[in-house]
This record gives C-alpha cells, sequence and structure tokens, in this order.
C-alpha cells in the first residue's frame, strides 16, 4: 500500500496558469509512459489544468499545441455535450466566463457556440473558436497523456472518442463518482481510471475496487501523515 500511495502523491502535479515554462523540448509519449506506469521512478510528471493557458484560452487547441511544445506530460482537460450531441471541451456549464457568447452548454447547438470566440488570456492576436473534443485528442494523439474530467458526458460516447482517436493508451478517465468509471471499464476494461478519493479509506477502496494506476487526492486529506502511511 506504501508504494501505490506514494506514486500517486509524486506522479500529478499541476502547472498553474502562472508558472513559467519547465521544459524546452515536445512532449515525449513513450518517455511520458515509461515514467507513468513505473511505481519506482522518482519523476514527477507535470499536468497543465486545462492546457497550458498562459499565453492561449483555457482548453483551446493553441493552448493544448503550447503544452505539448513546451514538453508538460498531462493536459488535463474537461468535455461536455452540446444539444445536438457534440463533445467539446469547456470547463463551465455555461459559455459565459469562456467565450464572447452566453447560454449554457446543453442548450446551445456547436454551431451555435461557434458564433463566439474563446476569451483571451494575453495579447494574443489569433481568434480562438471552441473546439470540438475529437480535434484536440487527434492533435494530442501520440504525443502527450490526457486526462478526461468527464463532465456528465456518456461513458460511451467518451470511450467511443478514444477508440475513434486512437488514443486508448495516453487517455485518462477522471471523475469523483465511481459509478462513472465503473460504466467506462464495462465498456473497455483496458481503459485506464485516475478515480477521486476524499479520504484514505476511500483510498483503500478504489485500490481494491479499480486497481487503478493512479488516484486524484483531493486536498482535503492531502496531509503527509495520512499519504505516507
Amino acid at each position: 500500500m506504501q508504494k501505490i500511495v506514494v506514486y500517486l502523491l509524486i506522479s500529478v502535479l499541476t502547472l498553474s496558469c502562472n508558472t513559467p515554462e519547465i521544459k524546452t523540448n515536445p512532449s515525449d509519449l513513450n518517455k511520458i509512459l515509461d515514467t507513468f506506469h513505473n511505481p519506482s521512478s522518482s519523476k514527477i510528471l507535470i499536468a497543465a489544468h486545462r492546457a497550458m493557458h498562459t499565453k492561449y484560452p483555457e482548453n483551446s487547441l493553441a493552448a493544448f499545441q503550447h503544452s505539448i511544445d513546451s514538453g508538460v506530460d498531462i493536459i488535463e482537460t474537461d468535455i461536455r455535450t452540446t444539444k445536438d450531441g457534440k463533445l467539446i471541451l469547456m470547463h463551465d456549464a455555461t459559455i459565459d466566463r469562456t467565450t464572447t457568447g452566453k447560454g449554457r452548454v446543453e442548450d446551445l447547438t456547436f454551431a451555435e457556440i461557434q458564433k463566439f470566440d474563446l476569451k483571451k488570456e494575453s495579447d494574443d492576436s489569433e481568434t480562438h473558436k471552441v473546439p470540438l473534443a475529437e480535434e484536440a485528442f487527434n492533435l494530442a494523439r501520440g504525443k502527450i497523456m490526457i486526462d478526461i474530467d468527464i463532465k456528465g458526458v456518456s461513458a460511451k460516447h467518451l470511450v467511443d472518442l478514444v477508440h475513434k482517436t486512437k488514443t486508448e493508451k495516453q487517455a485518462l478517465f477522471f471523475d469523483s463518482e465511481l459509478a462513472v468509471l465503473d460504466s467506462v471499464i464495462l465498456l473497455d476494461s483496458t481503459m485506464l481510471l485516475m478515480p477521486r478519493a476524499y479520504s484514505l479509506e476511500e483510498v483503500k477502496m478504489i485500490i481494491e475496487r479499480f486497481h487503478p494506476p493512479v488516484i486524484h487526492i483531493d486536498p482535503s486529506f492531502y496531509r503527509e501523515e495520512e499519504i505516507f502511511q
């Protein structure tokens, strides 16, 4: 148990949007996966939250590419479903904060969302649109791991997306609801899971239930005396 929990602690580190670029070489998926699947590795894998948005809008294709170019190991991204069933990258339930438009994602078609631009994070002169998840996964394929934050999306649609984009080896399914992850595994037992745990007892239960390669440790019990026992 000790080896597993310590590995969970050192394997995923969120890259804040104010952190300068740490690497100069593009992401290397083979090296990333070697480290990810090696419990004895002391290397810290760097995760860019909503992709690396120091320069480009969060969850944009440009932020994905910037993460890859900067040598990030994992991109965390959020997927939601539009009114017409398209899977898009969007953290919030509405497009109000991140785009020039307004409205709930589930009430808008993809074509309607495309009428608006993503709000810029800097003096970037480019115009960015909300991308389809398929576009982002194709961009990341063979280059970087993808931490999928499931925002109420059908497990089948997500598993189908991973298969379609051939990103099975690099996609991590993240959710706090363990029943959602049960659905993923029922569809494809080879999918990589990253369940969220809110206590040491829950960590033990998750390991017994899923045997996942990594667990998301909630900050509410992120204390040395509990993590390292």
